[in-house]
């Protein structure tokens, strides 16, 4: 959320350019670290309406995985051709219609009430492109951005941009294996769909499965 406001704050009349801006360090030079300092801080503070003891558990793992597939896109997007930091701002931000989705349940779920994870997985799983790319215009985020958040696992149906949807997919498949530390899915994961879509030759596919690994296991815990 908070990167989205970001690049959005950069996009905005007051600071606008010639040229959107698609990236953090884009958005952090057109800001300026002293307003940045300012927009994160009402932001993170503007975050608390989510700190509901019966979603934390939800909400963490959201933020885990989010940051995972951000952290794995960027490892593998220079293998596969495309620039590191957009492909991170994009994985970051591909699952962000599950944070207005937990808000909902928030205010819908009766207080004193447990949350079920069967409920938060049906409405993750029905409902979370659909949130993910209205949230994506409303903040009015480029076009890649709101497609890629609105269909990444039906990538092949992506008709603005699949190779950015297909990086995404990939990335969350890999974030899966390798959150299950298994070596065999790992190694299994060469033959993933999305390598063969991104049409990657195979020292290629394994570069980016190294790369992967390294990402996944020097991430910084998220506490």
């Amino acid at each position: 959320v908070l990167s989205s406001e970001i690049v959005k704050t950069a996009n905005s009349a007051l600071y606008s350019g010639a040229e959107p801006v698609e990236t953090i360090a884009q958005s952090v030079m057109r800001i300026g670290m002293r307003n940045l300092r300012s927009l994160m801080f009402s932001l993170s503070m503007r975050s608390a309406v989510l700190r509901d003891k019966r979603l934390s558990h939800y909400a963490e793992e959201v933020w885990r995985q989010s940051y995972s597939t951000a952290s794995i896109a960027r490892a593998i997007a220079k293998p596969l051709g495309q620039d590191p930091d957009r492909a991170f701002l994009l994985g970051l931000l591909s699952d962000i219609g599950k944070v207005s989705l937990l808000a909902m349940q928030r205010k819908e779920v009766p207080k004193g009430t447990e949350v079920s994870p069967a409920l938060v997985g049906r409405v993750f799983y029905l409902y979370h492109e659909l949130a993910g790319a209205r949230l994506a215009e409303a903040w009015h985020m480029p076009i890649d951005f709101v497609a890629c958040s609105g269909c990444h696992h039906r990538y092949e149906e992506n008709k603005h941009n699949p190779k950015d949807a297909a990086l995404i997919s990939l990335a969350l498949r890999l974030d899966i294996v390798l959150e299950r530390g298994t070596n065999e899915e790992l190694q299994a994961a060469v033959h993933a769909p999305e390598m063969d879509f991104l049409e990657l030759e195979e020292p290629r596919r394994l570069e980016a499965l190294e790369a992967a690994r390294e990402a996944h296991s020097s991430q910084t815990p998220v506490g």
